[in-house]
């Protein structure tokens, strides 16, 4: 009876471990099925994961062996295509830097043929400028050699009488473009620094002077076009005299279309005339005409 119940311990014994060994096995399908899961479902969808197991349902392992075979050659053809394109890829981009090198090449040759032509137009352009640069430089030089001191003689007598005798001198120097007034007593003023209407008839004294010197053998008319805005009663009163005197070597028309103007002129100069456009009457003209 011992003896039985001995074999009877030892039978429940050996139960409970195949019991032990067969939960710890069920436990350890259990986490590879949850990680087989797991796998089948990373980078998945849901419609994707579900399509997958109707595959591993419906097909054998040698079917799932075969499928896998195959999907791995055509893996290895598609890698070996991107492969080949990459590789194409690759020449086209070192095919399309040279042709972009060579169009760049052209180009660059292309303006620089238009550059030279226009350097070369250039070229042309800078020798007719600078031959006629020296011609006026030359004439300039001749003008003031030989008629400048008489246009400034004659100005000087312009501008004195003008200004009343305040100032006596016109004077340029040779080294300035600018005009310098000489008054009575002696002080020399740049023409920038003279009042608007003294430097009006600073100028149209050397105007006039140089109308002289310009057609002394031919007098040509002078053309005077309201020369007179800025000049207040007393600088009309004085320069009216000296066109008066200009008017017995030339004719002299002056155009105006200030009213007190006009008649200055045809009350100071006796012989001058005027003529009124747009109605008005019509006076016979003399030898000046205002």
């Amino acid at each position: 009876m011992t003896k039985a119940v001995r074999n009877a311990g030892e039978s429940n014994a050996d139960g409970y471990e195949r019991r032990l060994r067969l939960d710890e096995r069920r436990r350890a399908l259990r986490r590879e099925r949850g990680e087989i899961s797991l796998r089948l479902q990373a980078g998945r969808s849901e419609e994707e994961t579900a399509a997958l197991l109707r595959l591993l349902e419906t097909h054998d392992e040698a079917a799932l062996i075969d499928i896998s075979v195959e999907s791995r050659n055509r893996l290895s053809a598609s890698e070996a295509e991107r492969t080949e394109l990459l590789e194409r890829r690759g020449r086209l981009t070192q095919e399309l830097e040279r042709l972009r090198s060579e169009a760049e090449e052209k180009s660059g040759a292309q303006s620089l043929r238009e550059q030279e032509s226009r350097l070369e137009r250039l070229t042309e352009q800078y020798a007719v400028l600078a031959l006629s640069e020296t011609l006026l430089r030359r004439t300039k030089a001749v003008f003031e050699q030989e008629k400048q001191p008489e246009v400034l003689q004659t100005a000087s007598a312009y501008f004195g009488q003008m200004t009343g005798g305040i100032y006596r001198r016109v004077i340029a120097p040779g080294d300035s473009n600018t005009l310098l007034a000489e008054t009575s007593d002696r002080r020399t003023i740049d023409s920038i620094f003279l009042s608007r209407g003294t430097q009006e008839q600073l100028y149209l004294a050397m105007r006039l002077a140089l109308a002289d010197a310009a057609s002394r053998v031919h007098p040509l008319p002078l053309l005077l076009d309201d020369l007179f805005v800025h000049f207040d009663e007393a600088r009309l009163r004085n320069t009216i005299p000296v066109i008066g005197d200009i008017a017995k070597k030339r004719q002299v028309i002056l155009f105006t279309c200030h009213r007190h103007i006009a008649e200055s002129f045809e009350r100071e100069l006796a012989d001058s005339s005027i003529v009124r456009l747009n109605g008005g009457t019509v006076r016979p003209a003399s030898a000046a005409s205002v």
